[in-house]
């Protein structure tokens, strides 16, 4: 039960999109029960969006602005 509460705790983090608080949680449930494909999935997923994110973040401050005239 306890691992179905954090990956509940961890859905409505994901949603209010707080990914940090998300994996967090998420990773408890993985920890708790490795076996349950639905936790290992979600936390994949979830790191996998982060990451995405964390590279345009990275684009978007690379990127030169552009000079007003």
């Amino acid at each position: 039960a306890k691992a179905a509460e954090k990956f509940t705790a961890g859905s409505q983090a994901f949603r209010k999109e707080k990914l940090d608080e998300a994996i967090s949680y998420w990773s408890d449930s993985v920890a708790l029960m490795p076996e349950q494909a639905e936790y290992v999935e979600a936390l994949h997923r979830v790191r996998q969006l982060k990451e995405r994110l964390n590279l345009l973040r990275e684009q978007k401050d690379s990127d030169p602005v552009p000079e007003e005239e």
